[in-house]
């Protein structure tokens, strides 16, 4: 499965970074940014991937409508939840495919106190609670 999830990944990068995960991450540690330099763009490629509303994207990139609309550029911060966000979607998507993938992330779960993971994600401990259960999915947890 490992094959599997770095293939996705990889697919997931390009198509909404515009860079593979590895140039990614080492823009992210570097404070740098590489890829898709406009937030807006990536917004909607995330929009359409996660089959979810823009205000949700946002919240998970950690930005505002107004940003948005004054600074659309991305920086190391947006790449970075953009970048864990792409990552856990890509997890899911190895196990259930990329449209049910997209599913689960909008639909409420009670294992996350019947929240919907994609709300999670705009947190850090949030998003470390989607990532446990994700785990638990990947290790043959039933749900």
């Amino acid at each position: 499965m490992a094959t599997t999830i770095r293939g996705i990944e990889h697919r997931l990068f390009e198509a909404v970074l515009g860079a593979d995960p590895t140039a990614i991450e080492e823009a992210v540690i570097a404070d740098d940014t590489v890829g898709e330099s406009s937030l807006d763009r990536v917004a909607e490629r995330l929009v359409e991937l996660f089959a979810a509303t823009k205000g949700d994207v946002l919240r998970v990139l950690g930005v505002s409508r107004t940003k948005v609309s004054r600074n659309p550029v991305m920086d190391h911060e947006i790449l970075d939840r953009a970048g864990n966000a792409l990552k856990l979607f890509a997890r899911v998507a190895a196990m259930v495919g990329s449209e049910r993938a997209a599913v689960w992330l909008n639909t409420s779960n009670r294992q996350l106190s019947d929240r919907r993971p994609i709300d999670l994600l705009a947190t850090h401990l949030g998003g470390a609670r989607v990532e446990e259960l994700v785990t638990s999915l990947e290790d043959g947890a039933y749900l």
